[in-house]
């Protein structure tokens, strides 16, 4: 398997994980954390991720794509897995 093969297979697989949790950055904007702060922005969701879950992303506004929050598939697949949990978990406790 070529670096490449391996690169798209990895992308390929965070793509499937991510997709479990479906459009839930867009769906974030507007809602508030258990301490009553307003997610207005991806930057917003990005940081969030990281207070309420551990969780790093990178904010769709770097990308002028405010409403998505990207994932690296350049790290270890069980990295992956694992942060797909407390993911999912911070967004289930937004208001």
């Amino acid at each position: 398997m070529t670096l490449e093969d391996k690169v798209q297979a990895q992308r390929l697989h965070v793509f499937r994980r991510a997709e479990q949790l479906g459009n839930v950055s867009a769906a974030c904007l507007g809602r508030r954390t258990r301490d009553g702060g307003l997610l207005r922005s991806s930057d917003d969701v990005a940081a969030y991720l990281v207070k309420a879950g551990g969780v790093v992303t990178a904010s769709g506004l770097g990308f002028m794509q405010d409403g998505f929050v990207r994932l690296s598939f350049a790290t270890p697949e069980e990295d992956i897995v694992s942060g797909m949990r407390p993911a999912r978990q911070a967004f289930e406790a937004l208001h």
